[in-house]
Protein backbone atom coordinates (compact mmCIF):
# COMPACT_ATOMS: atom_id res chain seq x y z
CA UNK A 1 0.00 0.00 0.00
CA UNK A 2 2.55 2.77 0.70
CA UNK A 3 4.30 1.92 -2.55
CA UNK A 4 0.91 3.15 -4.44
CA UNK A 5 0.69 6.05 -1.51
CA UNK A 6 4.13 6.73 -3.04
CA UNK A 7 3.46 6.64 -6.54
CA UNK A 8 0.24 8.65 -6.50
CA UNK A 9 1.80 11.58 -4.36
CA UNK A 10 5.41 11.38 -7.41
CA UNK A 11 2.12 11.85 -10.01
CA UNK A 12 0.77 14.51 -8.51
CA UNK A 13 4.09 16.39 -7.11
CA UNK A 14 4.66 15.73 -11.09
CA UNK A 15 1.70 17.57 -12.21
CA UNK A 16 1.92 20.16 -10.02
CA UNK A 17 5.34 20.60 -10.90
CA UNK A 18 4.61 20.46 -14.48
CA UNK A 19 2.15 23.32 -14.16
CA UNK A 20 4.73 25.42 -12.47
CA UNK A 21 7.46 25.59 -15.89
CA UNK A 22 7.41 28.73 -17.65
CA UNK A 23 6.21 28.61 -20.96
CA UNK A 24 9.01 27.66 -23.36
CA UNK A 25 7.50 26.22 -26.80
CA UNK A 26 10.96 24.41 -27.03
CA UNK A 27 10.58 22.45 -24.06
CA UNK A 28 10.06 18.95 -25.98
CA UNK A 29 12.88 20.03 -28.45
CA UNK A 30 16.49 19.37 -29.11
CA UNK A 31 18.82 16.37 -27.65
CA UNK A 32 17.83 13.85 -24.65
CA UNK A 33 19.11 11.38 -22.46
CA UNK A 34 16.89 9.36 -19.73
CA UNK A 35 17.75 7.38 -16.91
CA UNK A 36 14.58 4.83 -16.39
CA UNK A 37 13.74 2.18 -13.47
CA UNK A 38 10.93 -0.07 -13.99
CA UNK A 39 9.46 -3.69 -14.44
CA UNK A 40 10.13 -6.49 -16.82
CA UNK A 41 8.30 -9.88 -18.09
CA UNK A 42 9.54 -12.08 -20.89
CA UNK A 43 6.86 -14.61 -22.14
CA UNK A 44 7.68 -17.78 -24.09
CA UNK A 45 5.65 -20.58 -25.36
CA UNK A 46 6.15 -23.16 -27.74
CA UNK A 47 7.18 -26.88 -28.14
CA UNK A 48 10.20 -28.61 -27.34
CA UNK A 49 11.19 -31.91 -27.22
CA UNK A 50 9.84 -32.51 -23.55
CA UNK A 51 6.44 -31.25 -24.50
CA UNK A 52 4.64 -28.10 -24.39
CA UNK A 53 6.62 -25.09 -22.91
CA UNK A 54 4.24 -21.65 -21.59
CA UNK A 55 6.65 -19.44 -19.09
CA UNK A 56 7.24 -16.15 -18.09
CA UNK A 57 10.14 -14.11 -16.10
CA UNK A 58 9.11 -11.45 -14.33
CA UNK A 59 12.21 -9.03 -13.68
CA UNK A 60 13.56 -5.72 -12.79
CA UNK A 61 14.85 -3.47 -14.76
CA UNK A 62 17.36 -0.72 -15.01
CA UNK A 63 18.02 1.29 -18.01
CA UNK A 64 18.85 4.53 -20.26
CA UNK A 65 18.14 6.46 -23.13
CA UNK A 66 19.65 8.73 -25.82
CA UNK A 67 17.23 10.50 -28.21
CA UNK A 68 16.10 13.23 -30.22
CA UNK A 69 12.84 15.12 -30.96
CA UNK A 70 11.53 18.62 -32.89
CA UNK A 71 7.91 20.18 -32.70
CA UNK A 72 6.31 19.81 -36.16
CA UNK A 73 6.54 22.86 -37.22
CA UNK A 74 5.59 26.33 -35.82
CA UNK A 75 3.01 26.87 -32.58
CA UNK A 76 2.33 22.59 -33.58
CA UNK A 77 1.47 20.43 -30.77
CA UNK A 78 2.89 17.83 -32.85
CA UNK A 79 6.39 16.18 -31.89
CA UNK A 80 8.31 13.49 -33.58
CA UNK A 81 11.51 12.14 -32.47
CA UNK A 82 14.12 9.16 -32.67
CA UNK A 83 15.35 7.48 -29.37
CA UNK A 84 17.94 4.26 -28.74
CA UNK A 85 17.59 2.72 -25.61
CA UNK A 86 19.49 0.06 -23.63
CA UNK A 87 18.07 -2.18 -20.50
CA UNK A 88 19.42 -4.91 -18.34
CA UNK A 89 16.67 -7.26 -16.71
CA UNK A 90 18.16 -8.84 -13.41
CA UNK A 91 16.50 -12.33 -13.83
CA UNK A 92 18.96 -13.87 -16.30
CA UNK A 93 21.22 -11.20 -16.61
CA UNK A 94 19.41 -10.00 -19.99
CA UNK A 95 20.32 -7.01 -21.98
CA UNK A 96 17.81 -5.21 -24.17
CA UNK A 97 18.61 -2.62 -26.58
CA UNK A 98 16.77 -1.08 -29.19
CA UNK A 99 15.68 2.07 -31.82
CA UNK A 100 12.39 3.50 -32.02
CA UNK A 101 10.40 6.02 -33.77
CA UNK A 102 8.43 8.87 -31.40
CA UNK A 103 5.09 10.99 -32.34
CA UNK A 104 3.57 12.40 -29.80
CA UNK A 105 1.22 15.14 -29.05
CA UNK A 106 1.63 18.57 -26.37
CA UNK A 107 -1.64 17.81 -24.12
CA UNK A 108 -0.61 21.05 -22.09
CA UNK A 109 2.54 23.55 -22.13
CA UNK A 110 4.34 20.92 -20.09
CA UNK A 111 3.11 18.01 -20.74
CA UNK A 112 3.33 15.24 -23.64
CA UNK A 113 1.71 12.06 -24.58
CA UNK A 114 3.63 9.99 -27.29
CA UNK A 115 3.85 6.81 -29.16
CA UNK A 116 6.40 4.73 -30.37
CA UNK A 117 7.37 1.90 -33.02
CA UNK A 118 11.07 0.36 -33.70
CA UNK A 119 13.16 -2.40 -33.41
CA UNK A 120 14.69 -4.01 -30.42
CA UNK A 121 17.32 -6.79 -29.33
CA UNK A 122 17.29 -9.24 -26.79
CA UNK A 123 20.25 -11.25 -25.53
CA UNK A 124 19.03 -13.67 -23.79
CA UNK A 125 20.57 -17.14 -22.73
CA UNK A 126 23.18 -17.33 -25.51
CA UNK A 127 19.77 -16.25 -27.86
CA UNK A 128 19.52 -13.09 -29.93
CA UNK A 129 15.90 -12.05 -30.19
CA UNK A 130 15.27 -9.52 -32.59
CA UNK A 131 11.08 -7.98 -33.53
CA UNK A 132 8.91 -5.01 -33.17
CA UNK A 133 8.82 -2.45 -30.64
CA UNK A 134 5.62 -0.75 -29.91
CA UNK A 135 4.52 1.25 -26.96
CA UNK A 136 3.76 5.23 -25.68
CA UNK A 137 4.17 7.17 -22.53
CA UNK A 138 3.72 10.63 -21.03
CA UNK A 139 5.77 13.10 -19.97
CA UNK A 140 6.19 16.24 -17.63
CA UNK A 141 8.38 18.75 -17.44
CA UNK A 142 9.88 19.57 -13.95
CA UNK A 143 12.32 21.86 -14.91
CA UNK A 144 13.39 23.35 -18.14
CA UNK A 145 15.72 20.75 -18.78
CA UNK A 146 13.96 18.01 -16.61
CA UNK A 147 11.07 16.02 -17.18
CA UNK A 148 9.40 12.61 -15.79
CA UNK A 149 8.91 9.78 -17.81
CA UNK A 150 6.29 6.95 -17.62
CA UNK A 151 6.86 4.36 -20.15
CA UNK A 152 5.40 1.47 -21.52
CA UNK A 153 6.68 -0.95 -24.17
CA UNK A 154 5.37 -4.32 -25.75
CA UNK A 155 8.30 -6.53 -27.22
CA UNK A 156 7.17 -8.75 -30.15
CA UNK A 157 10.14 -10.97 -30.75
CA UNK A 158 10.69 -13.58 -33.86
CA UNK A 159 9.84 -17.14 -33.57
CA UNK A 160 12.92 -19.72 -32.00
CA UNK A 161 12.46 -22.42 -34.75
CA UNK A 162 14.32 -25.70 -33.98
CA UNK A 163 13.95 -28.77 -36.06
CA UNK A 164 10.62 -29.77 -34.72
CA UNK A 165 10.13 -27.04 -32.04
CA UNK A 166 8.71 -23.41 -31.87
CA UNK A 167 9.26 -21.13 -29.35
CA UNK A 168 7.59 -17.72 -28.91
CA UNK A 169 9.15 -14.78 -27.39
CA UNK A 170 7.31 -11.66 -26.41
CA UNK A 171 7.25 -9.29 -23.69
CA UNK A 172 6.36 -6.05 -21.97
CA UNK A 173 8.14 -3.01 -20.14
CA UNK A 174 6.64 -0.81 -17.79
CA UNK A 175 9.52 2.06 -16.48
CA UNK A 176 9.37 5.35 -14.89
CA UNK A 177 12.04 8.05 -14.93
CA UNK A 178 13.83 11.58 -15.67
CA UNK A 179 14.49 12.80 -19.12
CA UNK A 180 17.58 15.23 -19.29
CA UNK A 181 17.70 17.71 -21.93
CA UNK A 182 21.28 19.09 -23.28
Amino acid sequence: MNKINMAIGLFATAIIASQAVSANDDLFNGSFGSLHAGFGVIKYEGSIFSGPIKESDLSFLAGGALGYRTTVGTDSPLVIGVEADLNYYSAGSDLRYGISGLAGFKVSENSLAYLRVGYGKLARDGEDLDGMVLGGGFEFKLTNDTNMRLDYKKLNYKDVDFIDNSIRYDGHEISAGMVFSF
